[in-house]
């Protein structure tokens, strides 16, 4: 007897079979096989189903239900950011940049709404906003600067294997990110070894498995 169940974005979360061994007695048989899972605080608010499949003597049965589940997940959150920067002492700031979240799949239906209104607001080569203040004259009373944004975030099912060709033709924007760094040692022969060897015989890259894959892969990598 197996069950497995889906979420509301149709991903499986949770998969599980008995065997059970009856002698049977007589004409029909009942019997029940009990199965658990807890959700998490976490899970999605939504509509789950449940299949529920019962093999024996050649014999297969499926069925399925579904239940509704009121989580404090949605699939579609609204995010609301307040934040405050606060200037004190005394003097002048030539120029003070703060940087303004920024997030692919965020909504943005409200905001960012900024008192006191920056001078201007910058975008660097990566995408990233700043807000820009120049000119800032900190007295005896301290120099506020207030914050707000409201934004909707979609969850959405995220396809992780990619073909292995793509990676020849990355963005060029994405290239910096690859280069050697003292933290990031792309340029490695040791990690560049293993990294090879976990492609061989793969035409597709699961990011999950990658990432499994590299935290055992680090252990057998001799730091000195």
């Amino acid at each position: 007897m197996s069950v497995y169940l889906v979420n509301p974005l149709g991903i499986v979360i949770f998969d599980d079979s008995k065997n059970i061994t009856l002698t049977q007695t007589g004409i029909v048989e009942a019997f029940e096989a009990i199965f658990t899972y807890s959700l998490p605080e976490t899970a999605l608010r939504g509509y789950y189903k449940v299949y529920v499949q019962a093999s024996a003597v050649g014999t297969s049965r499926k069925t399925q239900d579904s239940f509704f589940y009121n989580g404090y997940v949605n699939r579609e959150n609204i995010v609301e950011l307040n934040w405050t920067v606060t200037l004190t002492g005394q003097g002048e700031v030539k120029e003070l940049k703060i940087a303004l979240p920024w997030i692919l799949d965020l909504k943005q239906p409200v905001g960012p709404i900024i008192s006191p209104k920056p001078s201007k607001i910058e975008v660097d080569p990566y995408g990233n906003r700043y807000d820009v203040y120049q000119n800032i004259k900190v007295t005896n009373t301290p120099f506020t600067l207030k914050f707000r944004l409201v934004a909707l975030q979609e969850i959405k099912i995220i396809n992780e294997s990619i073909p292995l060709s793509a990676l020849k033709s990355l963005p060029n924007e994405v290239k910096p990110f690859l280069k050697p760094s003292p933290y990031i040692e792309s340029d490695s022969p040791e990690i560049a070894a293993i990294a090879s060897s976990m492609l061989q015989g793969t035409t597709t890259i699961n990011f999950s498995n990658v990432g499994k894959n590299l935290n055992k892969s680090f252990m057998s990598i001799k730091l000195g």
